[in-house]
């Protein structure tokens, strides 16, 4: 039976997109990303058709999934440039994990997420211009494995 809406809850149960937080983790120390202004990650599913005789439905085979995801932010430190410079010369690329924490309210409790082998497409260096603006930065990546590590209370 569907509910109906007005039996879901109100607007207070709903979380502000304000009411979180991005960290980066590298040698197992969480360093907060408060420079952040957007973060996205998706979990795309991979999926093969299956066509059968005698069935005019096409059926769908899950085979696997890719972690992608953008992030941007202020310019306020060298640490993205840092980790990554290093790679650049050297081949070795030096990965790391992206955690969020989604802070509910005090009935919900909180959702942590841990995105884990994090590689950035690219290595934004600049993007200046002759304007009273912030330095900026955007990148795309990818990442290899995700857990759910806080999940929000019933």
């Amino acid at each position: 039976m569907v509910q109906p809406l007005n039996d879901l809850g109100d607007g207070q149960q709903t979380i502000s997109t304000r009411s979180a937080r991005v960290f980066f983790q590298r040698n197992g120390q969480n360093i907060p990303f408060a420079e952040c202004t957007e973060f996205k990650a998706t979990v795309k599913k991979s999926k093969e058709k299956v066509n059968t005789l005698g069935n005019f439905a096409v059926r769908h085979k899950y085979v696997g999934w890719e972690g992608t995801g953008s992030i941007s932010g202020y310019i306020t430190n060298s640490d993205l440039i840092s980790n990554e410079i290093d790679s650049l010369r050297t081949g070795q690329e030096q990965r790391f994990n992206i955690v969020t924490t989604y802070y509910g309210n005090e009935k919900q409790g909180n959702q942590t997420i841990l995105l884990s082998s994090v590689s950035l497409d690219n290595l934004p260096l600049g993007d200046l211009k002759s304007d009273d603006g912030i330095m900026k930065f955007e990148t795309d990546f990818t990442f290899e494995d995700v857990d759910l590590i806080d999940k929000f209370n019933k």
